[in-house]
């Protein structure tokens, strides 16, 4: 196929977690029928694993199982011909099923069927999914949110990250071949959080003497491992004086950062979230991408030099890999004001107001 274009985002929305807390109280409240007990099931099952609305379709009684007395889903992935993969189920959502599949009455082998007059097969349909959602969203009062039965594995995702996951647990979760694909639901959360605006705005007419004040307090604690680690990556490159000094500065805001939110071990989406961060105190893209070359080349240092610096076994260096090189313009074409010259205009502007056009 050619020409195809693909866009690299998220087609429909995510919840958020409070609509996804009131999607799951409201129906498992609403139960009362055994269609109730289905729609509860699949919904708490496709909001906290991921699944697919084919992976749920596809299952059966016998793919239910224990591993270390836990249980779980056999499934039947996307574009699979075997059922090799598995998904944990928590205990609500295990109680859940068990609670449906009691109320059946049937030899079925499918683990969810539809109990519609008009379906003339043993599993659920493609068309179930779309009638389904309307239920338990019309239930929630959520019936004006622009979601799909998709935007669940999406709000799983999302979610996981939120909480804290990695984007290594959540690729797991979601069962992504490419860790590039699980990066969307990152930018997505980073967009979501991110106030660039009013940042932009506090940066030109706050005073920066508390900011100087919490770089004092963190710069305090304890020491972190990739102060000595970075140091003697710089000593052991062959760097011009002005690239190590500017990779200096790099890691010690890197540090901070890290030691501000209590980080020994990084991952990808730590790095991602610092990126953002800088971005976020408006910072400009050369100074991001001079930062994020310092922690390319630290961090492959550390990869190639794992043995012989006695470094952790278990704690892959390789996290810079997955963030991709931004195209920066280092020339701007057009002048532009110092902070103190943006500062002085806007304060001045505000004094001389007097007439309509001045406001």
């Amino acid at each position: 196929m050619k020409n195809v274009h693909i866009e690299n985002s998220l087609e429909k929305d995510i919840l958020t977690i409070e609509q996804a807390k009131q999607l799951i109280l409201s129906n498992k409240d609403n139960r009362r029928y055994i269609w109730h007990y289905l729609d509860y099931a699949i919904l708490y099952l496709m909001l906290t694993t991921g699944l697919r609305s084919i992976e749920i379709r596809r299952s059966k009684h016998r793919d239910l199982s224990m591993i270390n007395n836990k249980p779980i889903l056999y499934i039947q992935g996307k574009g699979k011909r075997s059922k090799d993969a598995f998904v944990k189920l928590s205990k609500d959502v295990d109680e859940a099923i068990r609670d449906y599949l009691e109320k059946r009455k049937d030899i079925n082998p499918y683990l969810f069927i539809s109990y519609s007059h008009r379906g003339d097969t043993p599993y659920l349909s493609r068309t179930f999914f779309k009638s389904m959602f309307q239920r338990i969203l019309s239930v929630a009062g959520l019936e004006n949110l622009k979601v799909s039965p998709h935007s669940l594995r999406h709000t799983a995702a999302t979610i996981n990250l939120a909480r804290g996951g990695t984007l290594e647990e959540t690729k797991r979760l979601m069962r992504h071949s490419n860790l590039s694909t699980t990066l969307l639901y990152s930018h997505h959360l980073e967009g979501m959080k991110d106030d660039v605006e009013s940042a932009i705005e506090q940066f030109i007419l706050s005073d920066h003497t508390r900011q100087r004040d919490d770089e004092r307090l963190v710069c305090i604690m304890n020491k972190h491992p990739l102060e000595d680690l970075s140091e003697r990556f710089i000593q052991t490159s062959t760097f011009r004086p002005q690239t190590m000094k500017s990779y200096r500065i790099a890691f010690k805001y890197y540090i901070f950062y890290l030691k501000k939110h209590h980080i020994v071990f990084a991952t990808t989406s730590d790095v991602i979230r610092y990126r953002e961060s800088r971005r976020n105190l408006g910072y400009s893209s050369d100074y991001i991408h001079i930062h994020m070359a310092a922690l390319r080349g630290l961090y492959r240092y550390l990869r190639l030099n794992q043995k012989s610096l006695n470094l952790a076994n278990e704690y892959a260096y390789d996290i810079m890999i997955p963030i991709k090189n931004e195209n920066v313009h280092y020339h701007l074409k057009k002048p532009m004001l110092t902070l103190e010259q943006a500062r002085h205009l806007i304060t001045l502007t505000k004094i001389q107001r007097r007439f309509i056009w001045h406001y």
